[in-house]
């Protein structure tokens, strides 16, 4: 600790890395990722729709991934196989990207049946890379936590009745494709063991935070 705490000390204003983001009128950033590996990729989302990947190290922009029609409001790598990106977006898609491929077309494409006409707007995959989780908003006063199979592209089932609101965030337990955590703007956050059978079982501990909840985090032993 105290040779963390004398590295900080040491530490100047200028030793740092930029980057130039070419901003435009309107073009902002919505949310970052980063790649667990030796030499990771950091994954940006950017308000056109289109998701940059740049190099930790430096910040060089790597490439540009481009395919979904509307806001992507989450990006997240892979657990297990790092070199696929996830994102969902308000166009109701999960694409996942392949970064050793195409960045301009997704290997595999993940929808909610029609009967959902929510858009995403949080996003996690389980620790295995086997289970996609996605938070919608709230239409007719509806909001739902979607599950795919990562296997098959197919759609497992869905919890609707714990939340009464936006789902802004969903979070597997670090080391774990079974606990899940979502919050949601409804001021609820609420804990999952998705091996039960229903909703109802599942469903293991519920917290009211008192204030929408817009970040979930599992703190990593």
């Amino acid at each position: 600790e105290t040779s963390l705490i004398k590295s900080l000390q040491n530490l100047l204003l200028t030793d740092k890395s930029t980057i130039d983001t070419n901003k435009s009128e309107g073009d902002y950033i919505l949310d970052l990722a980063v790649q667990n590996s030796s030499d990771p990729l950091i994954a940006a989302v950017y308000s056109d729709f289109t998701i940059r990947l740049m190099s930790k190290n430096g910040l060089k922009h790597s490439s540009t991934i481009s395919g979904h029609k509307d806001t992507v409001t989450k990006v997240q790598f892979g657990q297990s196989d790092v070199h696929m990106v996830y994102s969902c977006s308000k166009d109701k898609t999960i694409r996942c990207w392949d970064t050793r491929t195409s960045t301009t077309k997704e290997v595999k494409l993940f929808q909610a049946p029609p009967a959902v006409t929510s858009e995403f707007l949080s996003l996690d995959v389980s620790h295995s890379d086997l289970l996609l989780c996605a938070g919608t908003e709230m239409v007719d006063n509806d909001s739902y936590l979607l599950f795919w199979d990562n296997r098959q592209n197919s759609l497992l089932g869905c919890y609707s009745e714990c939340h009464q609101d936006d789902v802004t965030q969903v979070c597997f337990q670090p080391g774990s494709d079974r606990n899940l955590a979502s919050g949601s703007a409804d001021g609820l956050v609420c804990i999952f063991d998705l091996a039960e059978t229903s909703e109802d079982d599942a469903l293991q501990i519920t917290a009211n935070a008192e204030s929408d909840v817009s970040r979930v985090g599992d703190r990593k032993s």
